[in-house]
């Protein structure tokens, strides 16, 4: 929302940050983010403060308000300008060399911190979010889904799966089972009214209004509760901190898992969503036929969905919602039919 950048920016960054997040950042990113204030300005997520400095984890002390923020923007100082001559000509660094002994400067560094998934994803989003602080209007939401296979097989064939999902907003990823062909949510919006968003929210001194559509919006602005960007509302506790789940499943019994944008769901309940892939044999041909649909029934969002194939792709499966998707369809046509 807002325009293009953020969600642009998410794609071509987002993934990357995951895979190249170190523990060594955790200080930066938690400093940047307390520098927005109100809801932030104590912030400590549990799950990261063994990443910690202790300077950084004690949240009683108070930062001077004439220090300014070490991360507005993720820029990276080689060390060769952190260790340059004119820097160690400072008397605060000079002051600090003859304390150190030839011993205690041969000493080897600590090993890096191994992050865990939880650890890797929740400073991944965040680091993010703060690399977007500049854009003060814009805004976005994200579902992350990785699959590792436990076997030496390829995940699409394999016997034994892990899959991690981080997300915020309300872009949904849902599985379709074998057995019964049923849908399973791995993800629930964060929308203002859900329970746990709005005690959280209205601890931080938001609102939440029904607009004459009888959306529910905080603050009268958004939608969605976690978004990346938005930084107008951030100190008001819109919060790019994904939810985190992970499960391990029998890749058998699971057809393929697909990810959707609202402008999909918004027209389509989760069971009519897994109903129209099964019809087809390709991944591919099932996302864009579903696309379809979506705008078939009028959605006016942005339709995006993304199909991938699990070990249990091609099993027979009952397609449950046929007869309404037909019904829905007739009944969306004639009512254009006749406003024409």
């Amino acid at each position: 929302h807002g325009g293009p950048h953020c969600a642009d920016y998410l794609t071509a960054t987002l993934h990357k940050n995951i895979e190249d997040v170190k523990a060594s950042d955790a200080d930066n990113i938690i400093t940047s983010l307390r520098s927005v204030g109100g809801y932030f300005v104590r912030y400590k997520p549990a799950s990261l403060e063994s990443l910690l400095s202790p300077e950084v984890a004690d949240i009683s002390k108070k930062r001077p308000s004439n220090q300014k923020s070490s991360l507005r923007k993720f820029s990276s100082t080689p060390t060769s300008q952190l260790l340059s001559p004119s820097t160690l000509q400072q008397p605060s660094t000079q002051a600090l060399l003859p304390s150190l002994s030839p011993t205690a400067l041969a000493s080897p560094s600590p090993p890096p911190k191994t992050l865990t998934m939880e650890q890797r994803l929740l400073l991944a989003f965040l680091k993010t979010d703060s690399e977007l602080m500049e854009d003060k209007s814009v805004g976005s939401t994200a579902s992350v889904a990785l699959i590792k296979s436990l076997d030496k097989l390829p995940f699409w064939t394999s016997n034994s799966l892990e899959i991690s999902i981080a997300h915020v907003g309300d872009t949904k990823i849902l599985l379709c089972e074998v057995e019964k062909g049923n849908s399973v949510p791995l993800t629930y919006d964060h929308h203002p009214s859900s329970i746990v968003e709005t005690d959280r929210l209205r601890k931080s001194g938001g609102f939440i209004i029904t607009d004459s559509f009888g959306s529910e919006m905080y603050l009268g602005r958004l939608a969605n509760s976690r978004s990346f960007g938005d930084f107008k509302l951030k100190r008001f506790g819109v919060s790019a901190e994904p939810e985190i789940s992970t499960l391990k499943l029998r890749g058998k019994d699971f057809a393929f898992m697909v990810l959707v944008s609202d402008g999909v769901t918004s027209v389509l309940s989760n069971q009519e969503i897994v109903d129209c892939i099964k019809n087809y044999n390709d991944p591919t041909l099932g996302a864009s036929k579903l696309v379809d649909l979506a705008e078939e029934l009028g959605s006016d969002d942005n339709i995006t969905a993304m199909v991938v194939r699990l070990p249990g792709w091609g099993s027979p499966m009952t397609d449950q919602t046929k007869d309404l998707r037909e019904y829905r369809l007739v009944r969306n046509s004639t009512f254009l039919n006749r406003r024409m």
